[in-house]
């Protein structure tokens, strides 16, 4: 049964680094491809929720890489995607200002910090 493997990239090397990560390991041209959100759900199969994910991480810059692929490669996928993604310490400097402004947002959001019981804080 086919498989379909998508990662959304902070920046344009590091999507072009997977899709010629995957080409190098052996999937074909027509398996692998920057992906749409519209296709996602159209073409790719993914669940309506998981659209709409991609499509705010589209939003913000982000590029799809997507490989369709068997189950049993799947994992394989994944991985190849994964190490093309650049060190912590250059995500730091991503060039796109909205994740700059996505990533302080989230820092302040006292909903994402500890609750210590004194609600006056809050």
């Amino acid at each position: 049964m086919a498989s379909a493997v998508v990662k959304l990239f902070r920046m344009p090397e590091e999507a072009q680094k997977a899709l010629s990560d995957l080409k190098g390991k052996g999937y074909k041209g027509e398996d692998i491809s920057g992906v749409t959100p519209d296709a996602l759900a159209k073409d790719w199969g993914l669940d309506e929720e998981t659209v709409k994910y991609y499509q705010f991480g589209v939003a913000l810059g982000g590029i799809l890489v997507g490989a369709k692929t068997d189950e049993g490669k799947a994992a394989d996928a994944r991985s190849i995607m994964r190490s093309a993604e650049s060190s912590p310490e250059r995500e730091k400097v991503a060039t796109n200002p909205s994740f700059r402004q996505a990533e302080r947002m989230s820092a302040t959001n006292p909903m994402d910090g500890p609750m210590s019981g004194d609600f006056r804080k809050y």
